[in-house]
């Protein structure tokens, strides 16, 4: 590759962004196969198609309605402890989760 195809991938030099990208990659799959597991879950449960819309409907309602409070807060406040809350509360999520499937 020539010295200019690289010049995009400079960024990745930077230790913390590395570990930043890596991070939202990785919590971007686990999110996503989370979104499948519950879909897949909830029809395997109930077989009934709108059960299956309501779970979609609950995981897009929470981006509706923070969308424009988001730019708020990320404003006043630390963007790293943001992340790192959000994070945290997906793992919560997540876990909660795990517990009412085993239960």
């Amino acid at each position: 590759m020539s010295a200019s195809a690289l010049k995009g991938f400079s960024a990745l030099r930077h230790r913390n962004f590395a570990f930043y990208l890596s991070a939202r990659l990785l919590g971007t799959i686990a999110v996503q196969m989370q979104n499948v597991a519950v879909g897949w879950q909830v029809y395997a449960l109930t077989v009934d198609a709108l059960d299956l819309g309501f779970i979609g409907l609950a995981q897009f309602a929470p981006f509706f309605l923070l969308v424009l409070v988001a730019g708020q807060v990320a404003d006043q406040f630390n963007r790293r402890m943001i992340i790192i809350a959000c994070y945290g509360v997906e793992l919560s999520c997540a876990l909660i989760l795990l517990v009412f499937t085993l239960g």
